[in-house]
Protein backbone atom coordinates (compact mmCIF):
# COMPACT_ATOMS: atom_id res chain seq x y z
CA UNK A 1 0.00 0.00 0.00
CA UNK A 2 2.63 2.46 0.82
CA UNK A 3 4.17 2.04 -2.68
CA UNK A 4 0.59 2.58 -4.20
CA UNK A 5 0.31 5.70 -2.49
CA UNK A 6 3.49 6.74 -3.42
CA UNK A 7 3.12 5.74 -7.42
CA UNK A 8 -0.05 7.78 -7.14
CA UNK A 9 1.52 10.99 -5.66
CA UNK A 10 3.79 10.81 -8.00
CA UNK A 11 1.46 10.48 -11.21
CA UNK A 12 0.41 13.19 -13.21
CA UNK A 13 -3.18 13.63 -14.68
CA UNK A 14 -3.12 11.91 -18.10
CA UNK A 15 -1.45 8.75 -16.01
CA UNK A 16 -3.89 9.26 -13.50
CA UNK A 17 -7.14 9.24 -16.09
CA UNK A 18 -4.92 5.99 -17.79
CA UNK A 19 -4.93 4.37 -14.98
CA UNK A 20 -8.46 4.67 -13.69
CA UNK A 21 -9.72 3.70 -17.24
CA UNK A 22 -7.24 0.75 -16.95
CA UNK A 23 -9.78 -0.38 -13.70
CA UNK A 24 -12.69 0.62 -14.81
CA UNK A 25 -12.56 -1.99 -18.38
CA UNK A 26 -10.86 -4.39 -15.61
CA UNK A 27 -13.66 -3.76 -13.46
CA UNK A 28 -16.39 -4.44 -16.28
CA UNK A 29 -14.96 -7.56 -17.46
CA UNK A 30 -14.72 -8.70 -13.98
CA UNK A 31 -18.05 -8.37 -13.44
CA UNK A 32 -19.33 -9.21 -17.13
CA UNK A 33 -17.94 -12.51 -16.45
CA UNK A 34 -19.59 -12.95 -12.76
CA UNK A 35 -22.68 -15.09 -11.98
CA UNK A 36 -25.54 -14.30 -10.08
CA UNK A 37 -24.52 -15.95 -7.05
CA UNK A 38 -21.32 -14.08 -7.31
CA UNK A 39 -22.93 -11.17 -8.22
CA UNK A 40 -25.14 -11.38 -4.96
CA UNK A 41 -22.01 -12.36 -2.74
CA UNK A 42 -20.10 -9.09 -3.84
CA UNK A 43 -22.83 -7.10 -3.17
CA UNK A 44 -23.42 -8.38 0.60
CA UNK A 45 -19.35 -7.78 1.21
CA UNK A 46 -19.66 -4.50 -0.87
CA UNK A 47 -23.17 -3.93 2.06
CA UNK A 48 -21.28 -4.64 4.78
CA UNK A 49 -17.80 -3.69 4.52
CA UNK A 50 -20.00 0.32 3.47
CA UNK A 51 -21.85 -0.38 6.77
CA UNK A 52 -19.36 -1.11 9.20
CA UNK A 53 -17.03 2.06 7.52
CA UNK A 54 -20.25 4.28 8.04
CA UNK A 55 -21.05 2.98 11.53
CA UNK A 56 -16.92 4.40 12.54
CA UNK A 57 -17.16 7.79 10.58
CA UNK A 58 -17.26 10.85 12.93
CA UNK A 59 -20.17 13.07 12.66
CA UNK A 60 -17.98 15.29 10.70
CA UNK A 61 -16.79 12.87 8.11
CA UNK A 62 -20.31 11.79 7.94
CA UNK A 63 -21.89 15.59 7.56
CA UNK A 64 -18.86 15.94 4.83
CA UNK A 65 -19.97 12.51 3.02
CA UNK A 66 -23.40 13.94 2.37
CA UNK A 67 -22.23 17.23 1.32
CA UNK A 68 -20.11 15.70 -1.25
CA UNK A 69 -23.04 13.46 -2.01
CA UNK A 70 -25.46 16.39 -2.39
CA UNK A 71 -23.22 18.49 -4.67
CA UNK A 72 -22.49 15.52 -6.55
CA UNK A 73 -26.15 14.75 -7.41
CA UNK A 74 -27.28 18.94 -7.97
CA UNK A 75 -24.31 18.82 -10.95
CA UNK A 76 -25.17 15.80 -12.28
CA UNK A 77 -29.14 17.07 -12.27
CA UNK A 78 -27.65 20.03 -13.51
CA UNK A 79 -26.10 18.23 -16.36
CA UNK A 80 -28.80 15.96 -17.14
CA UNK A 81 -31.59 16.73 -20.39
CA UNK A 82 -35.25 17.11 -20.40
CA UNK A 83 -35.29 13.56 -21.40
CA UNK A 84 -33.03 12.28 -18.68
CA UNK A 85 -35.05 14.51 -16.45
CA UNK A 86 -38.47 12.63 -17.61
CA UNK A 87 -36.77 9.73 -17.37
CA UNK A 88 -35.46 9.42 -13.82
CA UNK A 89 -38.89 11.03 -12.26
CA UNK A 90 -40.70 7.90 -14.34
CA UNK A 91 -38.49 5.78 -12.76
CA UNK A 92 -38.36 7.04 -9.34
CA UNK A 93 -42.65 7.22 -9.88
CA UNK A 94 -42.55 3.74 -10.76
CA UNK A 95 -40.43 2.26 -7.90
CA UNK A 96 -42.86 4.28 -5.70
CA UNK A 97 -45.47 2.34 -6.79
CA UNK A 98 -44.20 -0.64 -7.02
CA UNK A 99 -42.89 -0.26 -3.15
CA UNK A 100 -47.02 0.92 -2.22
CA UNK A 101 -48.09 -2.32 -4.01
CA UNK A 102 -45.19 -4.34 -1.66
CA UNK A 103 -46.28 -3.04 1.41
CA UNK A 104 -50.39 -2.95 0.17
CA UNK A 105 -49.70 -6.83 -0.02
CA UNK A 106 -48.05 -7.22 3.43
CA UNK A 107 -49.94 -7.93 6.62
CA UNK A 108 -48.09 -5.50 9.09
CA UNK A 109 -49.26 -5.88 12.92
CA UNK A 110 -49.93 -2.14 15.22
CA UNK A 111 -49.32 -3.68 18.35
CA UNK A 112 -51.00 -2.75 21.32
CA UNK A 113 -52.33 0.93 21.72
CA UNK A 114 -50.59 1.60 24.83
CA UNK A 115 -48.16 4.41 24.50
CA UNK A 116 -49.43 7.33 26.41
CA UNK A 117 -48.30 11.09 25.25
CA UNK A 118 -46.62 12.96 27.91
CA UNK A 119 -48.74 15.87 26.91
CA UNK A 120 -52.06 15.63 26.35
CA UNK A 121 -52.09 11.61 27.55
CA UNK A 122 -53.52 10.64 24.27
CA UNK A 123 -52.94 6.75 23.68
CA UNK A 124 -51.28 5.83 20.69
CA UNK A 125 -49.26 2.62 19.15
CA UNK A 126 -45.87 2.30 19.72
CA UNK A 127 -44.23 3.13 15.75
CA UNK A 128 -46.76 6.00 15.82
CA UNK A 129 -44.45 9.21 16.42
CA UNK A 130 -44.97 11.20 19.73
CA UNK A 131 -46.28 14.47 17.97
CA UNK A 132 -49.09 12.73 16.11
CA UNK A 133 -51.68 13.76 18.89
CA UNK A 134 -51.17 17.58 19.82
CA UNK A 135 -47.60 18.13 18.24
CA UNK A 136 -45.93 17.63 21.79
CA UNK A 137 -47.86 20.02 23.75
Amino acid sequence: PAATAEDRAAEDEAERQHRLEQDRLRTAEDRAAEGEAERKHRRELDRQHTAECRASESETVHMHRLDVQRQRQSQRRTAEAADEHDLRLHAQADRRRDRLLELAHQPHVLGRMDRQCPHCGALRWNDEPASICCHSG
